[in-house]
Formats: C-alpha cells, structure tokens, sequence
C-alpha cells in the first residue's frame, strides 16, 4: 500500500470516530414480543420492566417475560442500545448498535437439569450449574446425563433455531475425600453442530484423573503433616492450602547443618515408603504441583532445595534418599566431611575465584570464604 493511500486511509477512519453516532431506538413491548414469538413460535406475555444498565449500555430495558400459557415459568429479556467497546485506544464517538437477547432457553435448560438432578437424586446448584455425583456410581450417573442432554434436541424449545447465553457449561463434581472434590467443566451445547450434547466419556476421564491428582496430594499432604508433628523434625506446614478443588500443601524443613541433614533423610525415606503402596491410581503422577517440600538451613535462607516424590510414571509416588543427600550436600553444605558421600568435599556456587591461599564461593546474597585450613566463614 501506498503511504499517501494509507495516509488517506487513516485520516477517513480517524473522521469517522469524531462524527457522532445516532443511538438505536429500543423495541416497542409489542415488537419484544413479536420477536419471541418469530423464534420459539409460540406467544408470550410480558410481567414487567425495569431500566437495564450495565458496561458500554446508553439506555436499555430488562423485561420479565413468561409462556402466555404457563405465565409461572419466566425468564429475563434484556433490550439494549450500546456503545461498542473500542479496546485500548479510545475513541471520541464510539460506534452504536442494538442488541436483543432473550434467556428462555437459559431457563428451560435450568429447569431440565433441576428435574433430571432430582430424580436422580443429585445436589444441583441452579445458579452455577453445578452436579454433585454419589460417591458410588457416579460414572453412571454421567451416561444418565449424557443421554439426557442428547434427547433435548428433540423438545421443545432446544429443538428451535435459538441459541442459549449463559447455561451452556455445566459444572460436575464428586466427592474423593471428606472436604476435597474433583470437577470437571463440560460444555452441553456443541456451537460447531448447534446441537446439545455431552462429551460422556471425556467428562467421565476429567474427573476420574482429577479425583485421582486431588485424593494423592490431599492423603499425602495431610499424612506428611501429621508425620512432621511426631516428630522433632523443624518444620513449617502453614503454607499448605486446603482448597477443596485443588489442595496444595507446602513444607518446609531446616536442616541447619549436615549432621541434622543425616539425621532427617532416614526418618523421611521411611515414612514415604511407608506411603508408597497407596498411591497406584495413574492421576497420582499429575499432583506433583500439589505437594512439595522445601529445605534450608534456615527460615530467612534464599538457598534452597525443592522435593515433589510425585512423578508421571510409575512408582508415582518415589523418594530417593541418596539422591536427595546428594542434591542437599550440593545446595546446602558444599563443604561436608565425615558424611555417607565417603569423605567427598562438594563446592557449588554461582562464582568461584581464588586469592591467593583463599578459594571465595558466591551463591545469591552469600559469599564463603575458604582459607587453606578449609575453615569456612560466611559473610553477607
């Protein structure tokens, strides 16, 4: 493109936004009605109306409307003249439109789910959409409400042209531990087919791998607490959150020197192989994010070592207590003698340099000054 023809361009769009635009008139109440009738087929009647106000609307009105043959079951109609949103750069007349929208389908899905979920005796939460499943059979109860889902396109008014607003994403859930759940998001309106539907079988997966995540990091977490509570072990476990849909527990241990380190790995190697057996369920592998232990020397220490025993393949659950002596003997003294690792000296850190009989280690914040008699000294 040229740059005068882009210039030109940009100047006409530029216009364009400093010339006001007439705001579009709202429906007359007759014309509200013509239009649920020109959509469901059937007539309706209106039991009231408010003003409506809300982002980027210049005036519009909230409508109560109702079935003219089953005036109890009402829905909202919202009537709206708007501004459109013009993103991050402003613009002085921001361009006008009408917008109708109509939440009879929104409400005819409220009411299918609310009867479904009683007769099958679910917990349903109208409001969020959310299905608590039994504890037993809950795979089956999903089948149940697929099919369910799958015959609303056959009934009126989800056998019509129009498309729901706002109830399209169901919540799912059960119970896998007192206080914890798995859930799953699962859409019932397919937009690519304009057809109600449930993914069974994907739905059925989400939660049985996030029941599986959450019930690991909850049985770990709470077991890891009490363990640390027997014993002498310093430790803090007030960074654990209990969320009932994503429980993470975070712990830290000090080992202020090596000879506390030697003292600590056997009694965590054996309480985690302890553990181990139960944790067989494939979803296991993915709490790695849920549960987490973290070692210093001290509380106000920057350098740390970070542990998960979760992994992705099987054992998913693993402790390593060598590997994690070494890793601890790395981060935290690289200068141990007299331990496990056979006399061996490790020297780690983001700077080395040596002056004259002095070796200078640099990690973060801390500078270790090693003299040729390997007396070590710290300073900040």
């Amino acid at each position: 493109m040229k740059p005068a023809l882009a210039l030109c361009i940009g100047a006409l769009a530029l216009l364009t936004s400093c010339v006001p635009h007439p705001t579009p008139r709202l429906y007359e109440p007759w014309e509200v009605l013509l239009q649920l009738r020109n959509t469901y087929g059937i007539d309706f009647v209106l039991l009231s109306v408010e003003p409506y106000d809300e982002a980027f609307v210049i005036k519009g009105r909230h409508y109560t409307a109702a079935p003219a043959e089953n005036r109890a079951f009402s829905f909202d109609v919202y009537d709206a003249a708007k501004n459109q949103n013009p993103g991050p750069i402003p613009v002085i007349f921001p361009q006008k439109y009408h917008q109708f929208k109509d939440h009879f389908l929104d409400a005819s899905l409220r009411h299918s789910l609310t009867q479904f979920c009683a007769g099958a005796a679910l917990p349903f939460e109208a409001e969020t959409l959310t299905i608590t499943l039994p504890e037993e059979g809950w795979e089956d109860k999903i089948a149940l409400l697929g099919a369910m889902i799958a015959r609303l396109n056959q009934e009126f008014p989800f056998s019509t042209s129009a498309t729901p607003h706002e109830t399209s994403n169901l919540q799912i859930q059960r119970e896998v531990l007192p206080g914890i759940f798995a859930r799953a998001r699962a859409n019932c309106y397919q937009w690519d087919t304009g057809c109600y539907a449930l993914d069974v079988q994907e739905t059925t997966e989400k939660l049985r791998e996030n029941g599986e995540r959450n019930a690991a990091a909850a049985t770990l977490g709470r077991a890891f607490q009490e363990f640390l509570a027997g014993t002498d072990l310093l430790s803090d476990c007030t960074m654990s959150t209990e969320d009932p849909y994503f429980p993470e527990y975070s712990f830290l241990i000090l080992l202020p020197d090596a000879q506390e380190m030697e003292r600590a790995l056997p009694l965590l190697d054996a309480f985690f192989a302890a553990q181990a057996p139960q944790y067989q369920a494939p979803g296991a592998g993915a709490a790695s994010g849920q549960f987490s232990v973290r070692f210093r020397t001290a509380e106000e220490s920057r350098t740390q070592v970070y542990f998960t025993p979760f992994q992705k393949e099987s054992p998913y659950l693993h402790f390593d207590a060598e590997a994690l002596r070494q890793e601890l003997c790395a981060t935290l003294f690289p200068i141990s003698q007299g331990n496990s690792t056979g006399g061996q000296r490790f020297i780690s850190g983001d700077r080395i340099t040596i002056d004259g009989d002095q070796l200078i280690v640099e990690r973060g914040d801390e500078i270790l000054v090693i003299d040729s008699g390997h007396q070590a000294g710290s300073t900040p």
